[in-house]
């Protein structure tokens, strides 16, 4: 998935990647869920939503908590 001139990419353990797109990449940040995803990640609103095996998550800009 795209967004903002990043690639996010979910591996099947849980690893989702934010990878700067361009001539040369380079990765932002590794968060690690902590369990397997299956499901592929989506953008609602300018929230990354993530299905893992037990939890819905969801990251924004800006950290946590509501809008």
């Amino acid at each position: 998935m795209a967004a903002d001139g990043k690639l996010f990419v979910l591996n099947e353990s849980g690893k989702l990647a934010v990878v700067e797109a361009g001539r040369d990449w380079r990765v932002l940040m590794v968060n690690d869920l902590g369990e397997n995803c299956y499901a592929t990640p989506a953008i609602v609103d300018g929230v990354i939503v993530v299905r893992s095996e037990r939890e819905l998550w969801a990251f924004r800009l800006g950290g946590v908590g509501p809008r």
